[in-house]
Formats: structure tokens, C-alpha cells, sequence
């Protein structure tokens, strides 16, 4: 698993406000009823755990990063959290009513089998999984063609020696099935299609209820912002120009070409 993410509790507040906007609070009231129990896998700073427990849903935060936990806990020591790995966690088989899984299961570097399969194993049959993926979309397959990380990147990652004789060549910086990013050096995170998510997922045993592509604005920012000109990104909010907001009406016509995220309702059988 990648472990080189990094919080910053200057930023657990801020992280905090952006539950009430964030498309995961939809699908929770939709579909994880009062009193479940929910466990979020991979919980970071524990935002969503500390918005849940503040509206009477108990909940657990599991995280592999003591220095995340630390800080989480600095600030909010009454919630419940736990040190561990989210591909064999720390709780006994069918435990949880619902489960958060967001941003996670893409930085294992052997793929999203092992930690789908354990969120499986500790929902209780009909439990609900909510997760999401980076979207390898349109644009970043397109550019990935291109070869533009390598052009753009690649002369600052040699210059900080980051490239540790991996290939240069897209897609072959390392052996696996899905696009890694970055292309080049430390394995950081996996992108995956919408067809391949949905497989990955389907072949954990779960049973897919929505699939929905995230995150067109952080789409924008990340692909379709020469020089930061159209979206700036301050206290965890995007500040769009008037042709950022104009592009990301055009792109919800096809969400799954320029999104930066997908995400999945799952539940277990």
C-alpha cells in the first residue's frame, strides 16, 4: 500500500465543512438508515467520522497512519478510532451495518482486490459500501497517450531523483492492470475506468446499486487548468473562474470523460 499522503491539522476543520456539500452525505441519507453501525476505512484526518457521531450515527474511523490518527484525535479524542490496515481489519466478520471507503482502495500497488474483499467481509449481509476511485477518464487517457506527464514532469522528477530507474513509458512503470499515476518513480495511486472499477468491485462480491461519476470541478482543476488560470484551490474550496463554472456545465453532458472521481453504492449479498 502507498503510504505517502499526508494530512496537516491546520486543515481538519476545513475538511470537516465540506461533508455537508460532498456527494458521499446523499448517499448516505439514502441509504444507510438511523442507528446503523458505519465504519470509514481509510479516515484520514476522520472527517466523516466525526460529522456522523455528531449526528447520532455510530461510527468507527480505521487508519493505517498513526501520525493521522494522532492528529485526529488531538483534536477530537472522544471519537472511536482504530490503527490498522483497511485489507485485513481489526474487526470480526460482519460488523458493520455501512462503510465508508474514499480514496483508498487505489493505493494498494497489486490492485483494489485485497481491501474490497475485507470491506466485504465486515459489512453484515445487506450492508452498504460507499466508495470511490480516482476515474481514469477520457482526458487523462488521452493525455496519458500523449505522453504529457513525462513531457511536463519528467525533467523536475529527474531533477529531484525521483525516478529510480523505472521505464518512462506509459503504463509500464511498473507491472499492473490500471493506469498509475504517477507514470514514472514511487507508485503512488492507481486511476481506474469506469468498467474496470465496476469489475473490480462486482468481483469482490459485491452487488453494484449506483455508479455515478464525482468531482467535475476537481476534474477541471487537476486536467484543464493551464497555469491555475481557470480554478484556484484555498481551505479545501474550489474558486472557479466564470469559464470554469461555463466548462463544467458542458462537461456534465458526459460526466465519465472529465470527472476526477467515481463513485459506487454497493452492498453486500
Amino acid at each position: 500500500m502507498s503510504t505517502i499522503f499526508t494530512w496537516d491539522a491546520a486543515d481538519i476543520e476545513a475538511l470537516l465543512r465540506t461533508c455537508d456539500s460532498d456527494p458521499v452525505t446523499g448517499r448516505l441519507r439514502l441509504h444507510v438508515p438511523a442507528g446503523a453501525r458505519v465504519l470509514e476505512s481509510g479516515c484520514g484526518l476522520s472527517r466523516f467520522v466525526r460529522y456522523l457521531t455528531d449526528r447520532g450515527t455510530p461510527t468507527v474511523g480505521l487508519e493505517w497512519s498513526g501520525e493521522a490518527l494522532r492528529q485526529a484525535r488531538a483534536v477530537w479524542p472522544d471519537l472511536s478510532l482504530v490503527q490498522g490496515d483497511s485489507a485485513c481489519a481489526p474487526f470480526p466478520d460482519a460488523s458493520f451495518d455501512a462503510l465508508l471507503s474514499l480514496g483508498l482502495v487505489e493505493h494498494w500497488s497489486e490492485g483494489p482486490a485485497a481491501p474490497l474483499r475485507d470491506h466485504l467481509r465486515v459489512l453484515k449481509p445487506g450492508g452498504v459500501a460507499i466508495i470511490t476511485v480516482p476515474l481514469h477518464n477520457l482526458v487523462r487517457r488521452v493525455k496519458r497517450a500523449l505522453w504529457f506527464d513525462e513531457i511536463v514532469h519528467l525533467p523536475r522528477a529527474a531533477a529531484r531523483g525521483l525516478l529510480r530507474g523505472r521505464s518512462m513509458s506509459p503504463g509500464r512503470a511498473r507491472p499492473g492492470r490500471f493506469a498509475a499515476y504517477p507514470a514514472y518513480g514511487e507508485f503512488y495511486e492507481y486511476r481506474l475506468t469506469a468498467a474496470e472499477f465496476l469489475a473490480e468491485v462486482r468481483g469482490a462480491g459485491f452487488e453494484v446499486l449506483e455508479h455515478a461519476a464525482i468531482g467535475s470541478m476537481d476534474g477541471i482543476y487537476h486536467e484543464l487548468n493551464p497555469l491555475g488560470l481557470l480554478v484556484r484551490f484555498r481551505g479545501w474550496r474550489f474558486e472557479p473562474t466564470p469559464l470554469a463554472r461555463w466548462l463544467e456545465s458542458r462537461l456534465a453532458r458526459r460526466p465519465f470523460d472529465a470527472c476526477h472521481q467515481q463513485l459506487v453504492v454497493a452492498r453486500r449479498p
